[in-house]
């Protein structure tokens, strides 16, 4: 769904950004960070290999951290094609996708909440809330990966623009902070046995962060854009011109690096208070 967006969006944005001056990190700074487990956030079957494809294949078959994926809906309205398909049907097409795509990443755990594509606003956010909470006292990430809680006018460019994103941003991030840490926030998990936990250190998706004193950009040339690619294209019921994924990926990773011979992912980091 955002990939198909940023060609055209490509041709139309004239935007003035320097060189990227921020950090690269690299496996012996995620080691000296303490950073062993990593949870991304995110709300569509599609958006981590879209914005973190290359990332992911670093910290997973690289670094040989153990990350781990949550997503919020299901995806069973992402579909333009035809009038022949249905929700049920298709939420059911994404699931395996994002298996398949997973796999090439070297993920082997997803949580998947379910909620319906497009309508994640209308959900109880103390019960979406509560539904990362219990992940994330289940799974114990050092770091979690996920969307800020407001859309930038960069993203907005590059169609990163769905409510879906803003809302598991700002649902992670308060549970982050709080409720992750406060035994007293969601007692009834504390009941059941899961244990409150700390997340020292939150990534969000950052598409241009120029200037700015807390972020950082890994490079994906190369291999990792490799495997960014092939994941992508596993998702078949949104992506079926492959050169076309390439040159968009392309596009936006060069943009981020601000040089035609490197593509990067980017993220502004946030340090946590205990």
């Amino acid at each position: 769904m955002i990939v198909a967006t940023i060609l055209l969006v490509l041709l139309l944005l004239i935007v003035v950004h320097g060189s990227p001056t921020t950090q690269i990190y690299s496996c012996d700074d995620l080691k000296r960070s303490n950073i062993a487990r990593v949870l991304l956030v995110t709300a569509h079957p599609d958006d981590i290999e879209t914005l973190a494809g290359g990332t992911v294949a670093f910290l997973s078959m690289e670094c040989k951290l153990e990350v781990a994926y949550l997503i919020t809906t299901n995806g069973d309205k992402g579909w333009s094609k035809n009038y022949d398909m249905n929700s049920i049907e298709l939420a059911q097409i994404r699931k395996t996708e994002t298996y398949n795509a997973a796999n090439i990443l070297g993920i082997k755990s997803i949580f998947m909440l379910n909620q319906e594509d497009g309508r994640l606003e209308g959900v109880d956010s103390i019960d979406l809330k509560r539904n990362i909470t219990k992940v994330v006292r289940t799974f114990k990430p050092d770091l979690l990966i996920t969307f800020p809680p407001s859309i930038d006018l960069d993203g907005m460019q590059f169609g990163i623009i769905h409510q879906d994103h803003t809302t598991t941003g700002q649902s992670a991030l308060n549970v982050v902070w709080p409720a992750g840490r406060d035994y007293l926030s969601f007692i009834e998990l504390y009941d059941q046995g899961y244990m409150p936990h700390i997340i020292p250190t939150v990534w969000l998706f950052t598409i241009n962060i120029n200037g700015s004193t807390n972020s950082m950009y890994i490079d994906i040339t190369g291999d990792r854009f490799d495997r960014k690619v092939d994941a992508l294209l596993q998702h078949k019921s949104q992506y079926t011109a492959s050169q076309e994924v390439v040159d968009s990926l392309t596009q936006l990773g060069t943009y981020i690096s601000n040089d035609p011979n490197k593509k990067y992912e980017a993220f502004t980091v946030l340090n946590i208070p205990n």
